[in-house]
């Protein structure tokens, strides 16, 4: 597989690069992408690992035997921790044949996935840019959802208003048809009670200090005491249980007579009821959902993680890759020095001399061609070593030469001379120039360069 023009092509049918030391009929190509993002902004990927799997079938005929479709896609994507900078996993993606394998999305992403859709289940992709997966179907609870909001949707609030307009339109639906069950409505009564019961025990009226000085009249004194605690209680929280309509406590209603309630309650009472409703949220919410029948929606979803791992793609593959031209430069007397750039060996192969000359002692790391089992089958090793010493490695494990040398020739740019592997007695350097395997000498510098 190479990379010519910003796209990935396969050259030469499927069966003459498979490896005849293993028995599966799959390649599988990885590598890691590390672009170049804030290292504080922990929501950035700061790594993505990429395993791109292609492969035939017996059925498959010459035209996929020769470009072979991708079997497989695994992404792995990392963020780092804003604190130690550690990498840690965002999500994890691996697609078969264009059908959802795996898909596991990080906590922060998963509860953000959730408070929108909740009890949300991804049931296949959609929407595909070249191998990854930009839109996904899933099915969601939406009474939850509804349930969610409840409180704000019975007591009308204004700011909900504009929330309600980013429904999806089978929430629309149902926001219309909502009903409340009574028992939604006998737990209000119940938390009426309850916050009225815990008003008069937490007010403490030292009644010690009256039996002392009116002794005799005890009895009068507690009744005179519990009428002050009623009457002051009914000043600060007016709001009673008999408020409740009673047709709220026997059958459910439509939310609509909920509301039409509530704003019609005397402003202390609507106060005082809008705030215990909200301290009791979740409570109310699981009471409505229980009593509620469920609701599940399908939707097409655009994941903005997908959308920014589409984006670190275009960009490494656009901008950070140096591509050659299917046409090379041939090998020439003298080569030429590079004005733009240091760092590349440019679109025909220019400037490959330049780049060897200039960058020859820099340390780099690599994968070392290793023979073994009597030459029979090979693995790479990672090493470092200096840019030559690589390339020397590589030219010899493919037997084109044993050595090489850059010299500068003045104005007139740079010469190459290298070591023949057939030059054992002499092992003198000669100009990578002439007829012969020259050609493909020089084209093998470019390519592992």
């Amino acid at each position: 597989m190479v990379s010519l023009n910003g796209n990935l092509v396969k050259l030469g049918e499927f069966d003459n690069i498979l490896s005849h030391s293993d028995d599966a009929k799959e390649i599988k190509i990885s590598f890691d992408l590390f672009p170049e993002n804030d290292i504080q902004k922990s929501d950035e990927i700061h790594k993505v690992s990429f395993g791109l799997s292609f492969g035939i079938r017996e059925s498959d005929g010459e035209k996929r035997r020769i470009n072979p479709e991708l079997s497989r896609v695994e992404v792995d994507a990392f963020n780092r921790d804003s604190d130690s900078h550690d990498l840690i996993r965002k999500f994890s993606l691996e697609v078969k044949q264009s059908s959802l394998i795996n898909l596991d999305l990080c906590t922060e992403d998963q509860e953000k996935l959730e408070q929108v859709y909740p009890e949300f289940k991804i049931s296949e992709f959609r929407k595909f840019d070249g191998c990854i997966p930009t839109t996904i179907k899933l099915v969601y609870n939406v009474s939850k959802k509804i349930s969610q909001d409840i409180i704000p949707l019975i007591v009308n609030e204004q700011k909900y208003l504009f929330k309600k307009s980013t429904f999806k339109d089978v929430e629309k639906r149902e926001l219309t048809n909502i009903t409340i069950p009574e028992e939604f409505s006998l737990k209000i009564c119940e938390l009426i009670k309850n916050k009225l019961n815990d008003l008069n025990n937490g007010l403490n009226v030292p009644s010690e200090e009256f039996n002392k000085r009116f002794i005799g009249l005890e009895s009068v004194l507690i009744h005179g005491l519990e009428s002050l605690k009623e009457n002051f209680i009914a000043i600060n929280f007016k709001l009673k249980q008999s408020d409740i309509p009673e047709h709220f406590l026997k059958t459910k209603t439509h939310i609509r007579e909920w509301q039409y309630f509530i704003s019609n309650l005397q402003y202390d009472k609507r106060q005082q009821l809008i705030v215990l409703l909200d301290e009791n949220r979740s409570l109310l919410q699981e009471i409505w959902l229980q009593h509620s029948k469920k609701i599940t929606s399908e939707i097409e979803y655009e994941m903005p993680i997908f959308s920014q791992l589409n984006k670190i793609l275009h960009n490494q593959f656009s901008t950070n890759i140096k591509y050659l031209g299917p046409l090379r430069k041939g090998p020439v007397p003298f080569y030429e020095t590079n004005p733009y750039n240091g760092e590349t060996v440019g679109l025909k192969g220019e400037y490959t001399a330049a780049l060897l000359y200039n960058k020859k002692d820099e340390i780099i790391t690599y994968l070392s061609p290793i023979l073994y089992n009597n030459e029979q089958y090979i693995k790479f090793v990672e090493k470092q070593d200096t840019l030559h010493n690589a390339c020397i490695s590589w030219l010899t494990y493919l037997g084109v030469i044993t050595d090489i040398e850059v010299g500068d020739i003045g104005e007139l740019g740079l010469n190459i001379k290298v070591k023949n592997t057939n030059d054992k007695k002499t092992a003198r350097f000669k100009s990578c120039w002439g007829g012969g395997k020259s050609g493909f000498t020089y084209n093998s510098h470019v390519v592992i360069i």
